[in-house]
């Protein structure tokens, strides 16, 4: 049954994103358990996913106990969740990833309201010009121009609880890499369905690990 089952399944991930290089999809469980409409284990890997805008060089998925429709499956209806289930995940974005992500809709929001206040302490109305991201001593930069002026914009990124990040102590330099205005610590909200286990930034990448639930 689970050979059955899982071109379903990937079918219907390749339907959630916009692209992804490769989808492998592991099912396991008795035949008896999947005819109900029950998937007991799932294990999906993923290669430079596209996700409402937001880049992921690789991305694992683990659930567990997954209700489907499967009689409607098996007379080729697109497969459905039937009830919200808990994903174990793990995902890395590497420094191009994270560029490319800037103006993805789950992060352009959230981007700005982080932008304005910093974008205040210059004293009159600025806009941050074609901001670019990369990675570098354990933080974030954003590197672009404001009059015509390149700058950065540096700011850790920490893990307060697992549904909350802090983007830590952001600071404007100018061209030579001096300081030119200091800004507050920020408190990003992850929302209910989302909880990190771990968060780290190394030279090449975003590594988190995590739970979220994904609903029907």
């Amino acid at each position: 049954m689970t050979s059955l089952v899982a071109p379903a399944v990937k079918l219907w991930l390749r339907s959630q994103v916009e692209a992804a290089t490769e989808i492998t999809v592991r099912l396991d469980g008795r035949d008896r358990d999947i005819l109900a409409g029950r998937l007991p284990q799932a294990q999906i890997n993923a290669e430079s996913v596209i996700y409402q805008g937001l880049h992921l060089s690789h991305l694992n998925l683990q659930a567990t106990n997954i209700a489907v429709n499967l009689g409607q499956v098996l007379r080729g209806k697109p497969l459905r969740l039937l009830q919200p289930i808990p994903v174990s995940a793990e995902l890395k974005l590497f420094a191009p990833d994270l560029a490319a992500s800037l103006a993805a809709p789950l992060l352009a929001p959230a981007l700005a309201d982080f932008l304005a206040p910093l974008l205040a302490l210059w004293g009159r109305p600025v806009t941050f010009e074609q901001p670019q991201a990369t990675l570098a001593g354990g933080q974030l930069i954003l590197s672009g121009a404001i009059e015509q002026q390149p700058v950065q914009l540096c700011l850790g990124l920490e893990l307060v609880d697992p549904q909350t990040l802090q983007l830590c102590n952001p600071q404007w330099l100018n061209q030579a890499g001096e300081p030119i205005a200091q800004g507050s610590s920020v408190l990003l909200p992850l929302g209910e369905d989302v909880a990190i286990n771990s968060l780290s930034i190394e030279p090449e990448g975003l590594q988190c690990t995590g739970t979220l639930l994904v609903r029907p």
